[in-house]
């Protein structure tokens, strides 16, 4: 009975081999299928002129890439993005982690945590939608209403009108909006899991709180704040349809990202499709090089042991 045993082991030692591979299979076969190829297909796209996807594609080679650089409105429309993404990431990090160290051990940690995940739960362009009500123009919106009316204001504001100021309206609508949602919840689960022996002994010490937070939290959920950050980077480089839905990439193109950008060229008559899929095949090699390039400096996935 035992040589049997024995002689089965081989068989037993290849299953226990393969089967952590069966198991992502069928997740590996649906990310190729539905991620996978259409990221190829875009490469592809991106060589040829496509006028549409029925019409005939003509081969251009580096054309399409060129003309994405030779383009007026790509540079700023990359820098215009690229300056949003780093407030964004800032605020979100800054006052989302000041906000999660003040409810982190409140009584009522659940409840805050409810209140400000809520809004995360509603679309961008929902959300855009309703902002544009409130920035409205006219004295009937919510911000002029309030300026003329208590504030005394002679004129409203033409908030989403004014490409002076357009900009840092939404820079602004989202320094109110962060701290909220999975930020809230990330940093609070992090920081009370940091050990109460080492806080209490920080406290011996004679550490107040601003020390507390600079010497001993932000140290410890260091590599949590790094994974956030990263992953907050490539989502504003992404960002598209809070702020389309609010100003639709004007006025005269203060507010056009590179995604706007990009949705806007993938209806041109000439070459949408492939120039489009050229724009976003540099995007996208942009915020890969940038992610490599932030986590090479902040030691990304690295522990310090010293």
């Amino acid at each position: 009975m035992r040589g049997k045993i024995e002689k089965r082991r081989p068989h037993g030692r290849w299953g226990r081999r393969l089967s952590p591979y069966l198991y992502i299979l069928p997740a590996t076969v649906f990310m190729f299928l539905f991620v996978g190829i259409p990221i190829l297909m875009s490469v592809y796209m991106s060589f040829f002129q496509i006028q549409s996807v029925n019409a005939q594609w003509i081969f251009t080679g580096f054309r399409n890439f060129l003309d994405v650089f030779r383009r007026n409105d790509f540079g700023p429309a990359m820098l215009r993005t690229l300056v949003l993404a780093l407030f964004s990431v800032a605020t979100t990090i800054g006052i989302g982690l000041l906000l999660a160290n003040m409810v982190a051990r409140h009584r009522w940690l659940n409840f805050y945590r409810y209140i400000f995940y809520v809004p995360t739960v509603v679309s961008g362009i929902t959300m855009g939608r309703l902002y544009s009500m409130m920035l409205m123009p006219s004295r009937s919106g919510l911000m002029n209403s309030l300026l003329c009316n208590v504030f005394g204001k002679e004129s409203p504001v033409n908030w989403l009108g004014d490409p002076k100021i357009t900009l840092y309206v939404i820079m602004g609508i989202g320094l109110i909006g962060v701290g909220g949602g999975m930020t809230l919840i990330l940093f609070t689960t992090v920081i009370n899991d940091i050990p109460r022996e080492l806080r209490e002994a920080a406290i011996l010490d004679g550490v107040n709180g601003c020390q507390m937070l600079t010497k001993v939290t932000v140290p410890m959920i260091r590599p949590v704040i790094s994974s956030w950050t990263m992953l907050s980077i490539i989502g504003s480089f992404k960002s598209f349809e809070f702020i389309y839905a609010l100003t639709g990439g004007g006025p005269a193109g203060s507010t056009r990202t590179v995604a706007i950008l990009l949705y806007e060229s993938s209806k041109s008559s000439t070459n949408g499709y492939g120039y489009s899929a050229a724009m976003g095949l540099l995007l996208t090699l942009f915020v890969s090089v940038f992610s490599l390039a932030y986590m090479r400096i902040s030691r990304f996935g690295k522990i310090d042991r010293e």
